[in-house]
């Protein structure tokens, strides 16, 4: 234990309704964070408002914060993070943006991406906004960042040039559901099943379903061999609807050729990850890309932008196009085609599935507390 010591972790993504992406995250360090026993205590906050722990197990077991939403309907009734004093043996842990002023002794910041730096254009003007408000002072108030990949670690570098010394990549880990999994190898074992290939991901610009859609809509026979699946709910921009609608595949929608759900749990998205011939991961910017390491995982073929933090997740094996390019994603697409059921595939998959052990959300979670500590 260290002696005296006391730590406050900001957890405030999970406040969402349902756990994606960055929400998941956090979820998978709250865990580890609730069963931690080396400092003297510990204290979560959500934007800043001390929360009980019993609400954050509640909101942990449950998947869900629609718990944490119902405490914030009197905020009068929380209790300001730094109402309680300003602690010497304190640590402090953002998980989330944080208040620009110095808190406690020691300070840290868990960074994500810093697209709404570099990509702007991809996030709605609020999101922008709110990530950038007083970004430097932020950067500048902590001890200690945490990126989630080599590629954050060098936009941090580029933008507000913090120390490379202060600077720790603490790659993400994955989860997931193997009983799911096994379950969808075996149905499909037993029956026929059409081939499909899955896009995961929001419906929004930085995701960039629109360059599968254009494809797509020049290469409609496709859609008589294989199905396409996204899975992501409308987030801002167009909706999935109306890109669809855009580039006139609304009868191959109305057929089931191509089939868009929006939230799934992690049980179903899974199942459909193991079923699909491939992941198809077109992103312009990434702070990492779960989807890919989870696609790896279960060994199913990934096609990727080359952008960002992609290739640090799945490798010199990738099949790899520019985000930008249709003409570079159709060749992707098309040696996927030539690969699929290969032996030469399948040995490859073995080697992308052996490169999943780098990654752990306790690793994670170890090189976080042995900084704070």
């Amino acid at each position: 234990m260290s002696r005296g010591k006391n730590l406050v972790v900001d957890v405030s993504p999970i406040w969402e309704a349902q756990f994606t992406g960055i929400s998941n995250v956090v979820y998978e360090l709250t865990k580890r964070f609730l069963k931690e026993e080396r400092f003297e205590r510990i204290d979560f906050t959500v934007f800043n408002y001390l929360v009980d722990d019993v609400h954050i197990r509640e909101s942990i077991a449950s998947k869900s914060g629609d718990g944490l939403r119902e405490l914030f309907r009197d905020e009068s009734l929380l209790k300001r993070a730094w109402d309680v004093g300003k602690v010497d043996n304190t640590v402090g842990l953002f998980l989330h943006v944080r208040p620009p002023e110095r808190r406690y002794r020691k300070e840290a910041q868990l960074y994500f991406d810093f697209s709404f730096l570099g990509m702007p254009e991809a996030h709605h003007v609020d999101t922008v906004e709110y990530h950038s408000k007083d970004i430097v002072r932020q950067v500048a108030a902590n001890d200690a960042i945490f990126v989630i990949s080599k590629a954050g670690a060098r936009d941090l570098d580029f933008y507000f040039s913090y120390p490379k010394n202060q600077t720790h990549v603490v790659p993400l880990g994955f989860h997931c559901d193997s009983d799911s999994a096994e379950l969808t190898e075996l149905l499909i074992g037993q029956r026929g099943c059409e081939p499909y290939f899955i896009c995961l991901g929001t419906i929004e610009p930085r995701k960039n379903v629109r360059i599968i859609l254009a494809w797509l809509s020049k290469n409609r026979d496709l859609l008589m061999r294989f199905r396409f699946v996204f899975v992501g709910r409308d987030a801002w921009g167009e909706s999935f609807d109306e890109l669809i609608k855009y580039y006139n595949l609304e009868d191959l929608c109305a057929g089931g050729r191509i089939i868009h759900y929006g939230y799934l749990n992690e049980r179903q998205k899974t199942a459909l990850i193991k079923g699909s011939m491939c992941l198809i991961y077109p992103s312009l910017f990434e702070g990492f890309g779960l989807p890919v390491l989870e696609a790896m995982a279960l060994e199913v073929p990934v096609v990727a932008s080359c952008s960002s933090s992609i290739p640090e997740v799945l490798g010199p094996e990738g099949n790899y196009f520019d985000p930008h390019d249709i003409d570079s994603f159709d060749r992707a697409m098309r040696r996927s085609f030539v690969e699929l059921g290969t032996v030469k595939a399948k040995e490859k998959l073995k080697r992308i599935k052996a490169r999943t052990e780098i990654f752990s959300y306790d690793l994670c979670y170890e090189q976080i507390i042995n900084v704070l500590i």
